[in-house]
């Protein structure tokens, strides 16, 4: 069967793991998705101490032609959404809007997504779970990439096993 690549709302973490610590991860995100659309706040969070201008951040990680940047302002109906930073309040927003899969670790950011929201989230950790039941990286791969944001803190043991359990 044939992976189906999608398009996704992704916030900041995912993918400062993808993009700066999870070896070749623009390269995972390109085979797992269509598009990645992002608010403006998110480019902003990835750029803050860089240096870079939002396009020489996307160009350096080659993820330029992969990312949409959107503008979207805050969905202030949701619960709880004003107690978020900009990046996830307007990532819940943006998927509010457009009615995707939000891809975000932040425990707080989940469940003001799934709960008060009503968004489908997802984690990084599922995207490497993902990658491998579909033949885009190799089941070590996917261990190595998850101990690896687990020695990064982007995640905590508990979650690291339950991922690591889902692999095959």
């Amino acid at each position: 069967m044939t992976y189906i690549k999608q398009t996704v709302i992704s916030n900041t973490s995912p993918l400062i793991s993808f993009l700066e610590i999870i070896p070749d991860g623009n390269k995972i995100m390109k085979a797992l998705f269509e598009k990645v659309l992002i608010p403006e706040g998110v480019i902003e969070e990835l750029t803050e101490k860089t240096g870079l201008t939002h396009e020489e951040y996307l160009k350096n990680h080659d993820i330029f032609d992969l990312i949409e940047v959107h503008l979207i302002p805050v969905n202030s109906s949701v619960p709880e959404i004003g107690k978020l930073d900009k990046g996830e309040s307007q990532a819940i927003s943006l998927a509010i809007r457009e009615n995707l899969i939000l891809i975000i670790d932040e425990k707080k950011g989940r469940k003001v997504g799934e709960i008060n929201a009503g968004c489908t989230i997802e984690r990084t950790a599922e995207q490497l779970v993902k990658a491998c039941n579909n033949g885009i990286i190799t089941s070590t791969s996917a261990a190595g990439h998850l101990h690896l944001l687990r020695a990064n803190k982007r995640l905590g043991d508990n979650v690291l096993n339950m991922f690591l359990a889902q692999l095959p």
